[in-house]
């Protein structure tokens, strides 16, 4: 046990873990907020906690997924995903009702597909996706401002369509609209406007990105618009007439 850890709270670990568990956090705040999970862990197992073990598992599945993010070195990517995979089968295990774990199995499972390659493997992948997230998504789909909706309608916008695949443009469609309807979140209009580029309709795509690049920087996004202003910048100069 990290000595520097042990006289801090249970509550004030998860408040601190939690605290830099985002979108625009570091590698080091993310190691760090890791510590503090498995330091909660270690007090759940030995009894010193009344803290559930599923409040750990998820958050350090989140966390891992964020981590792997930040990197595209194959190797410690690959170490995070499974890694974090393995946190969200325990969340999963803790509590089979609960959206997080099958969430978070989801995306790691997504990104492990995207490093698959193709063939049979990277099917079996997109298809343990597909099953992750639409049973997120029947839990509650509005879990992070409806992200288990994102996730399918990628999914279905990228995959290659039946009988080779699970992709489908007009559920991807639909899926991107229910998570709109569902959180005017600016990364549900830049789904969107992925999935309208992707249905070749340019001038809707156009007008899902302006309305994420007007949504306000700061307030309750603020953490979070370094992540996708730039990337729908990308994308609108990209289709510009």
């Amino acid at each position: 046990m990290d000595s520097r850890l042990s006289t801090v709270s249970d509550d004030a670990l998860l408040a601190r873990a939690d605290g830099v568990s985002r979108l625009n956090a570091t590698v080091d705040e993310l190691q760090s907020a890791l510590q503090d999970y498995d330091e909660l862990g270690r007090r759940i197992h030995s009894g010193e906690s009344s803290f559930n073990s599923y409040d750990v598992h998820w958050r350090q599945a989140r966390a891992l997924f964020l981590l792997q993010e930040l990197t595209s070195a194959k190797a410690p990517k690959m170490t995070w995903i499974t890694a974090g995979e393995q946190a969200a089968a325990a969340a999963m295990a803790d509590c089979s009702i609960c959206v997080e774990g099958y969430y978070y199995a989801a995306v790691l499972k997504g990104r492990r597909a995207e490093h698959s390659g193709i063939g049979f493997k990277a099917l079996k992948l997109v298809k343990e996706v597909l099953a992750l997230g639409k049973k997120a998504a029947q839990i509650d789909a509005s879990f992070d401002n409806a992200a288990p909706l994102r996730l399918l309608a990628m999914l279905y916008a990228s995959a290659p369509s039946w009988p080779t695949s699970v992709g489908d443009i007009d559920l991807a469609l639909e899926t991107a609209e229910r998570a709109i309807q569902i959180s005017d979140y600016p990364m549900n209009h830049l789904i969107m406007a992925e999935v309208l580029l992707a249905d070749e309709a340019i001038n809707d795509a156009r007008r899902e990105l302006q309305r994420v690049l007007s949504a306000p920087i700061g307030g309750r996004w603020a953490d979070e618009s370094g992540f996708w202003r730039p990337y729908a910048e990308k994308l609108l100069t990209e289709i510009a007439d």
